[in-house]
């Protein structure tokens, strides 16, 4: 969607985009990024035309010389618009053993 809303998977703050083109400039100015990882457990509920799907991604990223491997947790909200299916917010965190 033009206004994508993401908490990418190296945390942070919550970043912000108001056009498909700002979307598009911000990849293009980021480092290269390589994912070798697999969905795990995914689950997805439609509520009309708002969609939530969570999911665990399990593997390795490698964004510009930085890597990292586990087990991420993610959620995400789509929105159907004229007949399509549109990612609105997405949000990645490591997923953390609890005691």
């Amino acid at each position: 969607m033009p206004e994508f809303t993401i908490f990418g998977l190296r945390g942070g703050l919550l970043r912000t985009y108001r056009s498909v083109d700002e979307q598009h400039q911000a990849f293009q100015a980021s480092p290269t990024t390589t994912f070798n990882q697999q969905i795990r457990h995914f689950a997805a509920q439609v509520y009309g035309n708002v969609a939530v799907a969570t999911y665990y991604l399990v593997g390795s990223v490698k964004i510009g010389e930085e890597s990292a491997t586990g087990t991420w947790r993610v959620t995400e909200v789509w929105v159907r618009q004229g007949g399509e299916w549109k990612e609105a917010h997405h949000h990645e965190s490591p997923l953390q053993a609890t005691v």
